[in-house]
């Protein structure tokens, strides 16, 4: 089971949107952001989306999809910094992904260099089970004071497939 942030009475992958006349809560699902991004050394094309859950010392979770230069990543991270996944000296650890309530899978992945997330190192694996999920993905990692869960809604994941397709970077 996968519990929506503190306070949220529009249930997982949903937030209050706005308030109708009555200030009764209107609540919308949550969906994917699409950013591109060029600083003239690097074009990064970026698609995120905020974890469902926040940790117990406040901090919210992201995952983000990028590609650059042909190049397909996916980064799980915390904001502010917290998240410090404890792994191994090379920095190289696996985490646990349920998507729905499918099997678990591990994935090997890599600490980002300011211990704020990690990386997976295969990135295009995780994309293509993402895109046969339907509602849901949680992210559980190890972390220095126990483990991270970090909870995300599929939501319309798979309307940028052919976008990033046409870049270079296949989701599938």
């Amino acid at each position: 089971m996968v519990s929506a942030n503190q306070d949220d009475d529009c249930g997982f992958g949903r937030y209050v949107g706005d308030y109708d006349v009555n200030w009764n809560e209107i609540c919308v699902f949550d969906v994917w952001t699409y950013s591109e991004d060029d600083d003239g050394f690097r074009k990064r094309s970026s698609l995120y989306i905020g974890g469902d859950n926040t940790d117990s010392d406040g901090n919210d979770f992201y995952l983000e999809v990028q590609c650059s230069k042909k190049k397909l990543s996916v980064l799980v991270y915390s904001d502010p910094v917290g998240m410090y996944p404890d792994v191994n000296l090379r920095g190289l650890g696996s985490a646990q992904v349920r998507i729905d309530s499918q099997k678990i899978s591990n994935y090997s992945y890599g600490r980002m260099s300011d211990s704020s997330g990690i990386y997976l190192r295969s990135p295009k694996a995780f994309t293509t089970a993402i895109l046969k999920g339907r509602s849901k993905v949680a992210v559980k990692i190890p972390a220095l004071y126990g483990y991270e869960v970090a909870n995300f809604p599929i939501s319309d994941f798979a309307d940028y497939s052919g976008r990033f397709k046409s870049l270079g970077c296949p989701l599938k």
